[in-house]
């Protein structure tokens, strides 16, 4: 007699403004005025858009930093390179506390993204796992 254990589905994990910065971390977010997560594509509004022109300098700006240290790392002292990982780091903190708390409420999900939820909701709802399909002469 074993008790097999059913596998729970994991939640979906909220979005957030931490999650939010990690998967635009790496790339061009300006370019694109759409954010996929989960499975969902959002639109992105004016002001956050904005935000992330004003963070896509700051970050030239860090890597600029990144590369002086690097190209003087040889003739200056390890406290200098200490200082500037110091000021990189505190400049990706700066970034992502440049971003909305709320981030949710600068997304929104387009026309075409609700429809297809919607169709998959029908689906769903018209052929339920427990019972067979009807054919149309049982319907009737």
């Amino acid at each position: 007699m074993s008790k097999k254990k059913e596998k729970k589905e994991p939640k979906p994990l909220p979005l957030t403004r931490w999650r939010y910065f990690c998967k635009t971390l790496y790339s061009d977010a300006t370019r694109t005025g759409e954010f996929k997560f989960e499975g969902v594509t959002y639109l992105k509004d004016d002001e956050l858009r904005e935000i992330e022109g004003k963070s896509a300098r700051v970050h030239i700006l860090l890597v600029l930093i990144l590369v002086a240290v690097y190209l003087t790392m040889r003739s200056q002292s390890i406290y200098m390179v200490v200082a500037g990982m110091l000021a990189i780091a505190v400049g990706e903190v700066v970034r992502e506390h440049m971003l909305p708390k709320d981030i949710l409420s600068h997304l929104t999900i387009p026309d075409y993204e609700i429809r297809k939820a919607d169709e998959i909701d029908d689906m769903d709802e018209e052929y339920d796992e427990d019972e067979e399909p009807k054919t149309a002469a049982e319907e009737l």
